[in-house]
């Protein structure tokens, strides 16, 4: 089993996270009784200007870094780290990591009995959790309905003892702690950086892979936990914030990403009305909090 799984870690500055994300990598691996764990890790370095490549290298020799110029957000560098996993190191599985997630003490470890029923479980996501609310789910998969447009993550914000976790129709997963049979990459392609640069990139691709048959499972006894402070683009009371973000890449409210995302993936015009329901709950939610501002009551971040 040897380099049977290539941990990916796409990374732009943020070095205490890194930081944090690798030692306890090193710290989960140690678990596992044997001599050389079959995990490789894979850094993909776009363009950081805080020092992290230099602090892999004298602290993480061991450590595969790759490097970018800064142009390849989320999709490019995780295509990168898979062409070098595939081509350089020979892997048979792809599992997705950010560098602001911890995983459970024995993840690796139920990470190396999940692909010894690959056949069974050709994609596999985690059980996500918020790091600051460890017993919060955050995901156990995404739901998407070609004809209505419903898009989202099953158990959202619910704690695990009142989450369903049976039978979950799973059509898409967070771009972590996602593992993936190398197989997979020769019929379903790579991740979109093109049309999906960031957000999207992973349901996109989850998508696809289950539109050509693949299916994707949760494993429950993957468990991570993120620390969403240090994820996308922050709302802002700021007007021109706001506004920004109906067209930065660092959005989820890109308005362009979305249009691209149901135009490409659903079955009907009904389906846009969930878009336009989404937009008018964030435009709701911005001026009612603008309008509270006037009385001193501020959103929590």
């Amino acid at each position: 089993m040897k380099n049977a799984v290539a941990i990916l870690i796409p990374v732009f500055n943020g070095l205490k996270y890194t930081q944090q994300c690798v030692r306890d990598i090193y710290e989960s691996l140690a678990r596992i009784p044997a001599e050389n764990p079959p995990f490789s890790t894979v850094v993909i370095d776009d363009g950081s200007s805080d020092g992290t490549a230099e602090w892999i290298k004298n602290n993480y020799p061991q450590i595969h870094l790759l490097r970018g110029d800064g142009s390849l957000w989320w999709s490019g560098s995780i295509n990168k780290g898979i062409e070098y996993a595939l081509n350089t190191l020979h892997t048979s599985h792809i599992l997705l990591w950010n560098n602001d997630i911890s995983p459970d003490p024995d993840f690796f470890g139920v990470v190396l009995e999940t692909i010894k029923n690959q056949e069974n479980f050709p994609l596999a996501c985690s059980m996500v959790y918020f790091k600051d609310r460890p017993d919060m789910l955050i995901s156990t998969g995404g739901y998407f309905n070609r004809r209505n447009g419903a898009l989202g993550l099953y158990n959202y914000n619910k704690k695990e003892s009142d989450a369903s976790l049976e039978n979950l129709k799973i059509d898409w997963f967070g771009g972590m702690g996602t593992l993936i049979r190398a197989d997979i990459f020769e019929s379903v392609g790579f991740f979109d950086a093109v049309g999906f640069p960031q957000y999207h990139g992973d349901s996109d691709f989850g998508v696809r892979a289950t539109g050509a048959g693949y299916s994707i499972h949760l494993v429950r006894g993957m468990k991570i936990w993120n620390d969403t402070g240090n994820s996308g683009i922050h709302r802002s009371m700021k007007l021109r914030d706001f506004v920004h973000s109906f067209t930065s890449i660092k959005s989820n409210y890109n308005i362009h990403k979305d249009l691209l995302f149901y135009g490409k993936h659903t079955a009907s015009c009904w389906a846009y009305s969930s878009l336009v329901k989404k937009y008018a709950i964030y435009l709701a939610s911005f001026l009612k909090w603008k309008s509270l501002a006037f009385f001193g009551i501020h959103k929590k971040n």
